[in-house]
């Protein structure tokens, strides 16, 4: 039998880690070079990784959350 231990798994903290700072990088990149590249387009894909993030954070906080009721 598989016990709940409580704490998401390191891959999942590693993933959703990883793909938080690469969408943060390029959210600064973006906002780096925004006079440049301004368009529909940027605006687009800005909304997009802004959500992803949110996402991301969503996933992590509601990992530990959840609880399994168990009844004997």
């Amino acid at each position: 039998t598989m016990e709940y231990s409580g704490v998401p798994s390191v891959t999942l903290i590693v993933g959703c880690g990883l793909s938080c700072l690469a969408l943060i990088t390029l959210a600064v990149v973006y906002a780096i070079l925004w006079r440049y590249i301004r368009s529909e387009r940027s605006i687009i894909l800005i909304n997009f990784c802004l959500s992803i993030i949110c996402s991301n954070i969503l996933i992590l906080v509601g990992q530990t959350q959840t609880h399994n009721a168990v009844n004997k």
